[in-house]
C-alpha cells in the first residue's frame, strides 16, 4: 500500500523480509551490510525522556561512533529526548554542544564522505571524498601513525583539520622498490608514516587530512 501511494519513497528493514535500508540499534555492525544503512543511538538508555535514566555515553564515545559509523560508510541517527516542556536535559545539550564543536574543526571529514582506505590499511576508520583521505584518530598515538598500501609519491599534503598545521610524513618503501625507483619509477605502493606531535591532539578524537596529487 505504501508503494502504491509513493513508489519512490524510501522504508527501514523493521518489517521482516521489508525495507531499503538496514537499522542496527545500539551498535555498529562489524561487517558494514550491503545496502544503506544507518546505526541508530540513544545517549543514555532510553528513546524518551527517562528522568531515572543516568546511563549516559560520554560526548568522546559518541564522536567515536560516528567516526565509526561514517567509516564504514553508514549514517548516525543520534536520539534526543526533550522533556515535558519541550527543553532538553542538560546532559544532552553537553553532548551536543561537544559534537557540534568537534564537527565544526573536523566536519569536512564526514560531511558528504564516503567509505575510505580498507581496514588492514589504517588502525581506525577512515573516509575519504576525491583525492582526500580522512584519517580518524581515536586512540592517542605515541609518535606517529602509518597508512599502509598507499601511493606515496602523489601525496601532496598532510595536515590536522582544524588547526590547520602541516605535518612531517615520509615513506617506508622495501629494496627492491628502492631499485625501482632508482630506475625512474615513481608510482609506488607503499607505506606513509605521519608524524604526530601531541600538541596537535584534538581531545576527543583527532582527524588528518591527506592530500593526493591528481
Amino acid at each position: 500500500m505504501i508503494r502504491s501511494l509513493q513508489p519512490g519513497i524510501a522504508t527501514n528493514d523493521r518489517l521482516p523480509l521489508n525495507g531499503d535500508f538496514d537499522t542496527p540499534e545500539q551498535f555498529i555492525p562489524a561487517e558494514p551490510p550491503d545496502r544503506p544503512w544507518e546505526t541508530c543511538m540513544t545517549m543514555n538508555t532510553s528513546w524518551g525522556y527517562n528522568k531515572d535514566d543516568a546511563h549516559y555515553k560520554s560526548a568522546t564515545r559518541l564522536i567515536h561512533t560516528l567516526c565509526e559509523v561514517v567509516g564504514r560508510g553508514g549514517h548516525f541517527l543520534l536520539n534526543v529526548s526533550p522533556k515535558g516542556d519541550g527543553s532538553l536535559p542538560p546532559e544532552h545539550v553537553k553532548r551536543l554542544s561537544a559534537i557540534g564543536g568537534w564537527m565544526s574543526r573536523n566536519g569536512e571529514g564526514i560531511k558528504g564522505t564516503i567509505a575510505g582506505l580498507d581496514p588492514w590499511q589504517f588502525d581506525g576508520p577512515t573516509t575519504q571524498k576525491g583525492y582526500n583521505i580522512y584519517l580518524h584518530l581515536l586512540m592517542k598515538p605515541y609518535e606517529s601513525v602509518t597508512v599502509r598500501g598507499v601511493h606515496v609519491n602523489k601525496v601532496g599534503s598532510v595536515r590536522v583539520m582544524g588547526s590547520g598545521v602541516n605535518l612531517n610524513y615520509s615513506k617506508h618503501v622495501t629494496v627492491s622498490d628502492q631499485v625501482m625507483e632508482a630506475y625512474g619509477y615513481e608510482d609506488l605502493v607503499a607505506d606513509l608514516i605521519i608524524e604526530t606531535p601531541q600538541s596537535v591532539l584534538d581531545n576527543y578524537a583527532t582527524v588528518i587530512l591527506v592530500n593526493f596529487k591528481q
